[in-house]
Parts: structure tokens; sequence; C-alpha cells
């Protein structure tokens, strides 16, 4: 009895530094949220103007030579991608009310793939021949489901240095497929089978989707990081750190979860587990 005694409060223990862990990384990405919101309000307005500023003068074509009208275009561009980052800070930065529906998972990947296929064709490969037959539908929202994997496919293309296949299958799994994934990945997912277990109910069914790529894998020392916000392993200027985490929070409100397996040399694995709309008979 004292054994089972000390089991039960070493579990209770594990259980208790879980959440704590938990409860700490949300306040800091609470903190975080806050900050960024602020700093994105106090820099838009003036960039609003700047690329208003930039347009008008763009138009008067016949004013500017054409070298100006090169450097124009270029500052354009780099605007473009500031107001991209000032709204994936905003995204997530909001706890944002989102329309939930009844989604097809494959279908979101067959029109995912037609469209950033065409994008990145001439880079890498996608291949999209293993999607299930039959899989339950969803309960979320299509363009959010649709963000976390062309964020995937994007991470896989600028890993692989845009030299790669990137293959996506999807299934339905039990809640035992997913506590068995769940442990093979060990730590590195989005959320703990302690911060998941609550959704792993046994009459459950999920889809899981899992995107592998070629490329040259994620060392150790990184893969434990990779959902922390403003983390990024991209050269200066390439990535703000905040694609996965977007993804972590969007998957979060969904009852889903991220896992990741990766081996350096031998390519990435990440499998994007939804709970099915419906339960296992």
């Amino acid at each position: 009895e004292l054994e089972i005694n000390v089991e039960e409060l070493k579990q209770a223990y594990i259980q208790l530094e879980a959440t704590r862990e938990q409860l700490i990384h949300s306040e800091r990405l609470a903190a975080m949220g806050q900050l960024a919101a602020s700093i994105v309000h106090e820099i838009n307005n003036p960039l609003m103007i700047l690329i208003g500023y930039m347009d008008m003068t763009l138009m008067m074509k016949d004013q500017i030579p054409d070298e100006g009208h090169q450097y124009l275009n270029v500052a354009r561009r780099h605007a473009d991608s500031m107001i991209h980052l000032m709204q994936d800070i905003l995204n997530f930065s909001r706890n944002q009310v989102i329309p939930f529906g009844s989604v097809e998972v494959n279908d979101v990947i067959t029109h995912l793939v037609a469209f950033l296929g065409n994008i990145l064709r001439k880079h890498i490969t996608i291949e999209a021949e293993e999607l299930g037959i039959g899989l339950p539908s969803v309960s979320g929202n299509a363009q959010q489901v649709q963000q976390v994997f062309t964020n995937i496919l994007t991470n896989a293309a600028d890993a692989m240095d845009n030299r790669g296949t990137v293959k996506i299958r999807s299934s339905c799994c039990s809640t035992l497929d997913v506590r068995s994934k769940m442990k093979e990945i060990d730590q590195h997912s989005a959320f703990s089978e302690t911060e998941f277990e609550s959704h792993l109910q046994d009459s459950r069914a999920f889809v899981c989707i899992e995107f592998s790529d070629d490329g040259p894998g994620i060392p150790d020392d990184v893969i434990a990081d990779i959902f922390n916000p403003f983390f990024t392993t991209k050269p200066a200027g390439k990535g703000t750190g905040l694609g996965l985490s977007i993804c972590r929070t969007i998957i979060e409100r969904h009852q889903g979860n991220m896992l990741v397996k990766s081996k350096v040399g031998q390519g990435t694995t990440f499998i994007v587990v939804l709970p099915a709309a419906v339960k296992v008979e």
C-alpha cells in the first residue's frame, strides 16, 4: 500500500509540474501578445501612410526614371512583408472567436496542393497520394486548418532549400492510435499527453494528417523550441518565428495536437491530430 501511495504521489507531482509549466507558458504568451499588439498598433498607421505614398509615386511613371521605379518596387515589396508580419503578430496576440463548421480534411489538402503546388512546383514536389477514403469530418474552421497546412509546407520548402519532396497522408485514428503516436514522439509535440488528456476519450475518433519531407531534419537541441513564439532558425529577415506558434494556437482551438518527429539527415514529419466530428461506435 505504501508503494502504491508513493507511486500515486509521483504521478500527482508530475501532473502538477506539467500544469505549472503550462500556466507559466500561458502567462508568458499573454504578456508577449499584449506587448506585440501594442507595438503593431504603433507601427501599422505610419506604415500604411508610407505604402500609400509609394503607391501614388509608382503611378507617376513618366515623372520618375526607370531606376527610381525599380527601387520603389523593391521598397513596396518589403512594405508588404511588414504588413504580413503585422498580421501574423495580431493573429498570435488575439483570442479570436472563429466560426466552426464541418471540414473535410481531404478537400482542404486537395485544394491546397492544387494552389500551393503551382507556386512551389519549380522548387519542391508535393505528393498527396495516400489520403484516407471515407474520413470523418472535422469540426473546425477550414481557412485556419488550411493556414496550418500551408505553414508546414512552406517551412518544409525552406528547410529543404527548395529541393525535395513532401508526402501528405491522411487517416482516421483511434484514441489508442493517438496515444501510441504521442509516446513514440515523446516530448516533441505542441501539447504534452497531460495537457491533451482531456481530449483523449476512449470513444473519440481523430483525423491524422502527416507531412513528411526528405530534408535535413531538425537537430535535437532545436526541436523542443520550435513551437515557442519568436523562435526561428531562419536567417535574419527571413522568418518571424511566429508561424508554428500561430499553428499551435489554431490547433488548440480545434482541440487537437501537433506532433513532430525528425532525425538529422533523414527528414522531418509533422503530424496534425484533429478530433473527428463523430464518435467511434
